[in-house]
């Protein structure tokens, strides 16, 4: 029978008997469909044999399933260990972002008339050359069990499980209270082209209640090193934007260089119009943010999009401000429900629909 989604998140913790009779051929592809569609992953390089595979997908699904089910916290989805161990751990980002690009090339926003040209480069860039060497979410709330005289500091809120965070101290008797400041962000960076181009995406959202009053804003940047560290241009802005909200409402500022994307474009090999900028963009978005589709924007008075409250949805719809594709109040970016699994459908005028694939099935 099929497994549900998550599933087999739980299967890492059951007995080894038990997961040894997946060991099978069919046991092990069966598996393996499972965690892609449920995290919506594509293109996992898994060890050799059906006990090896069997086991990494275990461990990875253990990961995926603490990744999307636990909202509001901080959390490196790409530990050191993975990378320098080169575990499993370490092909989840890059395999999230192949899942997300195969239907986020089909978003005319970003990607309206390129070309066939352009859409097999960009699936070859995130072959297995393409590398996360840093992807995190962040949650911060003041510690209200702080005697100092000074304001309260800002601290980490941690909720992680299972076996890879053994021995990690869980902080969840902090204070979380609506009224107080909160600090919501995240971080990734990802290498392509054999080195030629490090993108890193950060941003931040702080947010503040006072009884009457509700202030909020937002910063984001898309950083470039064309040439390697050390042996390009370092930080070069492809994209940013501020922004305020409530209280602090005012005009959003945006950035995008046409130049920068010309460099890139270059660098990686993209055909077409050097100065694609939009597609260019919508390329590094898709695959840096794509780890944020299943963070919820912690308040609702931030609007991050027509059909999603999440992370994703907030930057992409900043995204084709910056772009000047749509309004910034614009609806007609059809956009169904965030979650879980991803994937094409039919054509809306400029947008996708992302499906909902959460455990409730909703």
């Amino acid at each position: 029978a099929p497994l549900a989604p998550d599933a087999a998140a739980y299967l890492s913790s059951t007995s080894k008997a038990t997961r040894e009779k997946l060991a099978s051929p069919a046991g092990a592809a069966a598996l393996r469909t499972v965690v892609e569609r449920t995290y919506s992953l594509k293109g996992l390089t898994l060890g050799a044999g059906e006990s090896a595979g069997v086991r990494e997908l275990l461990f990875v699904a253990s990961i995926c399933h603490d990744w999307t089910r636990h909202h509001f916290n901080t959390q490196d989805l790409v530990q050191p260990q993975d990378l320098v161990q080169r575990l499993p751990g370490a092909e989840i980002p890059a395999a999230i972002a192949r899942g997300a690009l195969t239907a986020g090339l089909d978003d005319e926003g970003f990607f309206k008339g390129t070309s066939a040209a352009f859409r097999e480069r960009a699936a070859t860039l995130l072959g297995a050359t393409c590398q996360f060497v840093h992807a995190k979410k962040s949650y911060k709330v003041k510690d209200f069990d702080y005697d100092g005289r000074d304001e309260p500091p800002m601290v980490d809120v941690v909720r992680r499980s299972g076996k890879r965070y053994a021995g990690e101290r869980d902080v969840t008797d902090y204070s979380i209270q609506s009224d107080e400041d909160v600090e919501q962000g995240g971080q990734t960076t990802v290498v392509l082209g054999d080195g030629a181009v490090f993108a890193t995406l950060t941003f931040e959202l702080s947010l503040d209640w006072g009884g009457s009053y509700f202030e909020g804003h937002l910063t984001s940047i898309i950083h470039i090193n064309i040439g390697g560290i050390g042996g390009g241009d370092s930080h070069q802005c492809l994209w940013s934007v501020s922004k305020g909200y409530g209280d602090d409402d005012e005009e959003a500022e945006y950035t995008l260089s046409a130049s920068v994307a010309a460099r890139i474009s270059d660098a990686l090999g993209l055909p077409g119009d050097r100065e694609d900028r939009d597609a260019v963009l919508g390329l590094l978005f898709y695959v840096l943010a794509a780890p944020f589709r299943w963070e919820p924007v912690v308040n609702h008075e931030v609007r991050s999009g027509p059909g999603g409250n999440t992370l994703f949805f907030l930057l992409r719809r900043h995204a084709l401000v910056a772009a000047r594709l749509v309004s910034f109040d614009a609806t007609t970016v059809s956009i169904g429900g965030g979650g879980v699994t991803l994937a094409p459908l039919a054509r809306a005028p400029r947008g996708i629909r992302f499906h909902s694939g959460g455990p409730d099935g909703k």
